[in-house]
C-alpha cells in the first residue's frame, strides 16, 4: 500500500482530538464529531466512530489496527479518512521514537 500516513503504522502513533473536538457516540445514534468553535458536526460512521474511540482512549494507532484486524482496503479507507481529518483539525497525530518510550518507561 502506497500511503502518506503508512509511515505512521510502524511508529508509535497517537491520535487525539484536537483541541475543540469532542467525539459523541450516543447508542442508536450515528457517532460525530463536534468542534465546539465552528459548530461543525461531522457525522462518522460506526467503524470509524469505534476506531476514534479506542484511538482517544490513548492506544496507539498500529495497536487499534491490530486488535480490530483492520487491513487491505479497509486499511487504505482508516488511513483515508485519518488524514481527511488530520488536514482540516479535527485530530492531531503524535508520533513517539520508541527509544523514547522505553527510557520514560511507557
Amino acid at each position: 500500500m502506497d500511503h502518506e500516513l503508512t509511515g505512521v503504522l510502524s511508529k508509535r502513533c497517537y491520535i487525539k482530538p484536537s483541541k475543540n473536538t469532542k467525539l459523541r457516540i450516543v447508542s442508536g445514534d450515528p457517532p460525530m464529531l463536534f468542534n465546539i468553535l465552528t459548530e461543525d458536526l461531522l457525522i462518522l460512521s460506526s467503524d470509524l466512530g469505534s476506531v476514534l474511540k479506542d484511538l482517544f482512549s490513548g492506544k496507539p494507532l498500529s495497536e487499534v489496527v491490530d486488535k480490530m484486524n483492520i487491513h487491505g482496503k479497509d486499511l487504505e479507507e482508516l488511513l483515508n479518512a485519518i488524514e481527511y481529518l488530520s488536514k482540516n483539525r479535527w485530530i492531531v497525530i503524535e508520533c513517539v521514537d520508541s527509544s523514547a518510550e522505553s527510557d520514560q518507561g511507557l
